[in-house]
C-alpha cells in the first residue's frame, strides 16, 4: 500500500526508527558555535513529543536535512 506520509516509521527486530527529512521541523537555526546540533536537538524533542502522542514512540531518529552524520546518545548497548 502507498501512503502520502513525510516520515516513514519502522521497525527492526524491536528497534522502532523514525525517518524524517528534517526540513519542516520548524525549529529555528543554528549558530556559528554548535552549527546544526542546536536544531538537530530540538528539532529531535519536539518531533519526539509529535510521535508519542500518536503511538509511533521511536528508539532511533533518522534526519537527512543537515547531510551530515552526526550520532547522539548511546551507539552500543
Amino acid at each position: 500500500m502507498c501512503r502520502s506520509e513525510a516520515d516513514a516509521f519502522f521497525k527492526v527486530f524491536d528497534h522502532r526508527f523514525l525517518l524524517t527529512h528534517g526540513d519542516s521541523l520548524g525549529v529555528k537555526g543554528g549558530d556559528g558555535l554548535i552549527g546544526a546540533l542546536g536544531p538537530i536537538a530540538r528539532g529531535t524533542l519536539k518531533i519526539g513529543k509529535q510521535a508519542a502522542r500518536i503511538g509511533r514512540d521511536f528508539d532511533t531518529l533518522l534526519m537527512g536535512h543537515w547531510h551530515a552524520y552526526m550520532p547522539r546518545g548511546e551507539l552500543c548497548r
